[in-house]
């Protein structure tokens, strides 16, 4: 062979090689599955999830089995789908013990870090270590696969230690509160201290990380820093987890001179927080004091001290009386026009000491302080301007998070000769922005945009006019969260990536498209004009949510929903307790559904082209407008989840009570959530019996307590701060517990307020005439039930007779009030004749708020049924007299039964 054709033939078989190569899908194409990190700490009482990854080296793969052995505990760790790499995922029909085994598969994926699973890992040793394995074998039927349309391209696999250390599951960092001074107070005394208290309500402050930096002109460097030894810092204990921390700065302050305070701290674990904020931005002459001051801004118009030696105190001083700024020796009184705040500034003017009288009896200057811009003068504006939206009552303006802001300041209303030397918008987290004049609309404006944290953030305008005025108008901007799609994954909850969210807006009769969307990662807001809307959201091989319709007020639209997976309730493998929770979800939506027949204007429309059953319609509509949906829910819970507390393995130490605040009373079939605080999740779910009570059994973790009643609000605002009340102890107001061993008893007491409101005697008759009108309505329609299986006996109008009974029933439990044991009486105090129609109203003399209100019937009698505590009672009647009856009550589910005389009115 000459050494053209050897050179010939090496080239072929080099050619041919290399085709082959590209062919065959053998371990030349290798695909590696490791768990990332393969190492770490995990807190003991704490979630862990370790993603298990495959880097496919430039491969598409469509498919992977994993077979995982661990060390750990029966439970301590679990195998998870996260949805990442395949679209379906199952447990292997054959699954050896002691592995944890999945199997997906899908469309193509290729990545050097493609995420197929995760292991969850949840000890309570602290000092164990777990280690984990990804099984691979290939001369094994039960070994970690990836493959590419059916074949094995899998090369190596990894393994992990994972050591259980003690701390927090604490993922919130602190809060710095009640800050002294203010953000932008005007004048801070020059020798004024600096305090702000630190919280937190999980794991708690870690004083040692705490630092704290002065920044101002008048300090060498320009800043002063602190730290928890400085010998100028002192900390106070509030509580356990709280301090209150006082700074004495060894230099004064240079009066009006910028001051930013900045306070760095982190709790115990490892959450940091970082907030500022910045006071003594306005100079003496915007101030218009006139002159140097030493002592700025004292309140002593309200001190009880004749102030200025002119023998009148106070407001009974004519010159705290002023609308202007009179100098007068020994203080300056400013009274602001348009707050009626009265503030002192001590003068230092030549010749007249502090506090003292000018020899030559001093003189007076007078300079308006009037405010030349308000609130109502600044627009503010969403979704690229295209959306004007209006600040609440307590001056909070609503964004979204991500998304930008405008404002503008109208100076419309100001006089032609006023000028404008500067105008910014002033905020906390980010100091002064300009605001650029625009002719087009003739308003300054600026645009702002928020971060990816929900926040509120303190602003105000701050306008200096020519003549050296100054106007502030305050306000505060709130930053909300992205709306969340959750789906159930076992027992736990992950963001539904993927999921498909479609708006709809009814007008003019039907709904309507607004847009339909894919949240990528599970989140999702939505800025659109105020009106009514509803939502639907759905995500593969889950129950999809459809609301009621709602009106939009703020026009942000940010609701979060839980999915649930769909389940065979044939299939004798899902579990009794699984088919219950999802039969009794499957329940709570269709009860949504059915209260749209009675709110939803379409299907009202609808509903009048629909002919049921005569009986069965009459005691419907006579009763379900009675059963509030979530009490009738309420009522299911009870009956079928509830008898299973009597199976638990720990004895019943004590029960927690969810009651009226106003009455005291328990509350009966009140929904009462257990909350993981760091997932949201609901960790269990339990619903009061008729005494009030509830209980719960918690392991290691921090968890929070939610609470739905139909008419009554939580947490207690009547309360607030309090931690005891009567017979009730360790009041709950909502926030976080830890709880440090397995099977902790959680039963807090737990007032909850009373939506309460001033009825019309009108509105209160017409509600007992309707009351009365659908009982009368239900019996109508049970016998007409009666008679139509009579004449016609079969399963239709059985059915339907045993549906009418049932819910008849039910109203009975839930619906129908109580009778009382005896009765009060109104009659005429001349006549002795009993009184009826007389309005009854009970009131809760601690708080004085109303609790609830009758008529008396055709015999004069009334009674109200409550708890222990102190009431008033109020009855009225045209033609007579009011009267009044202090009433105290000290048994348990007493009446309110007392005996009045009403005086006729005299006659003219």
């Amino acid at each position: 062979m000459s050494i053209k054709q050897w050179y010939i033939y090496s080239i072929a078989i080099l050619l041919f090689g290399c085709i082959y190569a590209l062919t065959l899908p053998s371990s030349l194409f290798a695909a590696t599955m490791s768990f990332s990190p393969s190492s770490a700490n995990t807190i003991t009482g704490c979630t862990t999830f370790i993603p298990i990854v495959i880097n496919t080296n430039g491969q598409d793969t469509n498919g992977a089995q994993v077979y995982v052995s661990h060390t750990g505990l029966p439970g301590e760790v679990q195998l998870q789908s996260i949805g990442g790499a395949f679209d379906v995922y199952r447990v292997p029909d054959i699954n050896p013990t002691p592995y944890l085994a999945l199997r997906g598969y899908g469309g193509y994926r290729n990545g050097p870090a493609v995420q197929f699973a995760r292991l969850r890992i949840l000890s309570t040793r602290v000092g164990a270590t777990i280690n984990v394995a990804i099984m691979y074998d290939p001369s094994e039927d039960y070994t970690t696969r990836i493959a590419r349309d059916g074949i094995d391209i899998t090369t190596s696999v990894g393994s992990g230690t994972f050591t259980v250390v003690d701390g927090f599951c604490d993922t919130v960092p602190p809060q710095v509160l009640n800050l002294i001074p203010v953000s932008n107070e005007p004048n801070h005394p020059v020798a004024g201290n600096i305090g702000f208290d630190v919280t937190d309500n999980s794991s708690g402050v870690d004083l040692s990380t705490l630092a704290v930096t002065i920044e101002h002109d008048g300090y060498p460097g320009g800043s002063l820093s602190f730290v928890a030894s400085s010998p100028e810092l002192s900390a106070t204990v509030l509580n356990p987890r709280d301090f209150r921390v006082v700074i004495d700065p060894p230099i004064n302050l240079i009066p009006q001179t910028l001051v930013r305070i900045t306070v760095e701290v982190s709790d115990r674990a490892g959450n940091r927080t970082t907030r500022s904020w910045i006071f003594n931005g306005l100079t003496c002459e915007q101030l218009g004091c006139g002159g140097e001051t030493t002592v700025p801004i004292i309140h002593e118009c309200n001190d009880g001290i004749d102030n200025n030696g002119n023998g009148l105190i106070d407001l009974d001083d004519p010159a705290c009386r002023t609308e202007s700024v009179s100098t007068i020796p020994g203080e300056t009184i400013v009274t602001v026009v348009t707050s009626t705040v009265f503030v002192t500034v001590t003068s230092t003017a030549p010749g007249v000491p502090p506090g003292g009288d000018s020899p030559s009896g001093g003189s007076d200057t007078t300079i308006d302080i009037v405010q030349r811009i308000s609130i109502q003068d600044l627009r503010f504006f969403l979704s690229d301007r295209a959306i004007q939206v209006q600040p609440s009552a307590a001056r909070v303006v609503s964004g979204l998070v991500q998304h930008s802001m405008g404002i503008d300041v109208s100076v419309q209303r100001l006089a032609p000769d006023v000028t404008i030397r500067d105008i910014t918008l002033q905020l906390d987290d980010r100091g002064g922005i300009p605001l650029v004049f625009d002719n087009t609309s003739q308003r300054y404006r600026s645009d702002i945009t928020f971060g990816s944290s929900p926040q509120f953030i303190g602003a105000f305008i701050r306008i200096v006019y020519g003549d050296g005025l100054i106007d502030t108008i305050p306000f505060t901007i709130q930053a909300l969260p992205f709306g969340e799609v959750f789906r159930l994954v076992g027992q736990d909850t992950e963001l539904a990536s993927g999921a498909q969210i479609l708006l709809e807006r009814y007008a003019d009769g039907s709904y309507s498209t607004v847009t339909q969307i894919i949240a990528q990662n599970g989140r999702y807001g939505f800025i659109v004009p105020n009106g009514t809307y509803r939502m639907t959201v759905s995500f593969s091989e889950y129950n999809t949510q459809v609301t009621q319709r709602f009106f939009v007020t703020q026009h942000i639209i940010n609701r979060s929903f839980t999915l649930r997976p769909q389940i065979n309730l044939l299939d004798p493998e899902v579990p009794i307790e699984e088919k219950i929770t999802f039969a009794l979800t499957t329940a709570e939506e269709a009860i949504g559904t059915l209260r749209d027949v009675f709110n939803d204007p379409v299907v009202e429309e609808r509903a009048n082209t629909t002919v049921a059953p005569v009986a069965a319609a009459v005691t419907a509509a006579a009763l379900v407008p009675a059963l509030s949906a979530l009490g009738l829910l309420n009522y299911l819970r009870f009956l079928f989840l509830q008898p299973l507390l009597l199976f638990g393995r720990k004895k019943r130490k004590g029960w927690g009570y969810v009651y009226n605040t106003l009455t005291r009373k328990p509350l009966d079939l009140v929904q009462v959530r257990l909350i993981d605080h760091a997932t949201n999740r609901v960790v269990q779910s339990r619903v009061t019996d008729m005494s009030g009570r509830y209980i719960f059994f918690a392991d290691p973790g921090t968890y929070r307590i939610e609470v739905t009643k139909d008419q009554f609000v939580f947490p207690t605002t009547l309360l607030r701060g309090e931690r005891e009340d009567g017979p009730y102890l360790d009041i709950y107001h909502g926030e976080p517990i830890r709880v440090s061993e397995e099977h902790t008893v959680i039963a807090a007491n737990i007032p909850v307020d009373p939506i309460t409101a001033e009825k019309t005697p009108r509105r209160i008759y017409t509600e007992k005439i309707v009351r009365k009108l659908q009982s009368w309505l239900s019996g109508l329609g049970v016998l007409a039930g009666i008679v139509a299986v009579i004449i016609s006996p079969t399963m239709l109008t059985i059915g339907l007779l045993v549906l009418q009974v049932g819910v008849l029933t039910l109203f009975s439990i839930i619906a129908k009030p109580k009778k009382p044991k005896n009765w009060g009486i109104v009659y005429d105090a001349t006549n002795k004749k009993r009184l009826d129609r007389v309005i009854v109203r009970l009131f809760s003399k601690r708080f004085d708020k109303l609790v609830t209100s009758d008529f008396t019937d055709a015999k004069g009698r009334y009674a109200f049924l409550v708890n222990p505590n102190e009431y008033y009672v109020t009855y009225q009647k045209p033609g007579y007299e009011d009267d009044r009856k202090d009433v105290v009550i000290q048994k348990e589910s007493d009446v309110v039964s007392e005996t009045v005389a009403l005086k006729p009115k005299q006659t003219e």
